[in-house]
């Protein structure tokens, strides 16, 4: 089954450099303030963004092969945005590079009432799996009999996070002046998987 998209989950990275762990560190934290900041003036609330992953570490550059050499440091800060509506996504965005995020790794889009939709494609593949059992005991000059078993592959969601579902324009406007960022979600594809087995009783 197929649903429209309601919100956006937008994971922002935030990689800053120093000398010293500490220094990369205090950069990182001055950087995610401000992005941070930037969100909350395009209309986020406190509650829908947060950090979601944190890490500092030597950074290297290689100068040949099998050699290295440190560099210094880099700290790496996630930031993870909810956005609803959905209209919005493009603006947050933006909001969010206008901010010092130095990269979007991903953007993902979900549905209202997913444990309904999941529950309805579950219900429609059972159906599936009988109708086909049904057509393949006449077929073979019988009928279905009782259930023997039934079980869940489980549910797949389609156009989540899958850069097919998503078509992402940074448009430049006349003049060289960037436009805002433009995003169309495609329609999200719930598919349950099941697998049942129903005893075939022979015409007489």
């Amino acid at each position: 089954m197929r649903i429209k998209p309601a919100k956006a989950v937008v994971f922002f990275i935030v990689q800053t450099r120093g000398e010293t762990g500490a220094e990369a560190a205090a950069e990182g934290a001055r950087v995610v303030a401000s992005v941070m900041k930037s969100l909350s003036a395009a209309g986020l609330k406190a509650d829908d963004v947060s950090n979601n992953s944190y890490s500092v570490g030597p950074e290297f550059e290689y100068q040949r092969e099998g050699v290295r050499k440190q560099v210094g440091f880099l700290a790496t800060n996630g930031i993870r945005a909810e956005v609803t509506p959905i209209e919005k996504v493009g603006s947050i965005i933006d909001a969010g590079l206008n901010g010092g995020a130095t990269q979007v790794s991903s953007t993902q889009f979900l549905g209202e009432k997913m444990d309904d939709s999941k529950r309805q494609a579950m219900k429609a593949a059972v159906e599936a799996a009988r109708s086909e059992a049904e057509t393949m005991a006449i077929a073979a000059g019988g009928q279905l009999g009782k259930l023997l078993s039934l079980s869940s592959g489980g549910v797949v969601m389609g156009g989540v996070a899958m850069a097919r579902a998503v078509e992402l324009n940074s448009v430049i406007a006349a003049g060289g002046a960037a436009a805002g960022t433009s995003i169309r979600p495609d329609e999200l594809t719930v598919t349950a998987n099941v697998s049942g087995r129903w005893e075939f009783i022979p015409n007489k």
